[in-house]
């Protein structure tokens, strides 16, 4: 996904919260724009992705559970 809220609360969903990310003012040195795309990699190297964005997104979260309990 390219929307950083939708980042926010799908990682709120699964830490069982129900906190709203708050953008603040544009700093200096932060990323205005960005264009992420699996696409180019897909069409010249017929790439694509094993894990969905949610899949993926489960894992990191599991991760560091784990290593915060040990």
């Amino acid at each position: 996904p390219g929307d950083l809220g939708l980042v926010a609360a799908e990682s709120a969903r699964l830490a069982g919260g129900n906190t709203k990310a708050e953008f603040q003012e544009i700093k200096k040195g932060d990323v205005l724009k960005s264009c992420l795309s699996h696409e180019k990699a897909k069409n010249l190297l017929g790439w694509q992705p094993k894990t969905s964005f949610e899949e993926g997104l489960n894992n990191t979260y599991c991760f560091f559970l784990q290593k915060k309990a040990e």
